[in-house]
């Protein structure tokens, strides 16, 4: 069972006005076009725990379930890509080293496009403008790189 149903949200953004209407076929392609693999679904650093000479271990599986292959790449690459610009690149690097760069890319802008979805009444409320400008930003590229991919830009 997938943890979400992404052609539903997929189509709920769309409708919503959240995602342009020329990604909407490159995304639903990218999310139902391979097996859902078994992922955390919220690798942040906050849930991992780190050592020298030691494996990365995820802890906290409260999001863990099927998601679309490189789900979890594209989170991580967008949360560690905020504070340290050369992570989001190196996470697209093994996407692409994987054979799965479009759907890391659909993967990255869907959960930007979540991102937004769920602090846009925060960013009303409190006098954070480098967040929402930071989400805008890397949304926007985002969008364009699946463009590219999917040979619509």
């Amino acid at each position: 069972m997938p943890a979400t149903d992404w052609p539903a949200r997929i189509r709920r953004y769309a409708a919503a006005g959240d995602l342009p209407d020329d990604i909407q076929q490159p995304l639903l392609e990218a999310v139902t076009s391979a097996p859902l693999v078994f992922g955390h679904g919220d690798p942040l650093t906050s849930n991992a725990l780190a050592a020298t000479d030691e494996p990365l271990v995820f802890i906290d599986y409260e999001f863990a379930g099927m998601y679309p292959p490189s789900s979890d790449l594209a989170l991580l690459g967008m949360w560690m890509g905020r504070h340290d610009l050369t992570a989001e690149q190196r996470c697209a690097l093994i996407a692409e080293a994987g054979g799965t760069l479009h759907r890391y890319l659909a993967m990255r802008v869907l959960w930007l496009a979540r991102e937004q979805r769920l602090y846009q009444t925060l960013f009303d409320m409190v006098d954070d403008r480098e967040h929402p400008q930071w989400l805008d930003d890397q949304i926007a590229d985002a969008i364009t790189g699946l463009r590219r991919i999917a040979g619509r830009g």
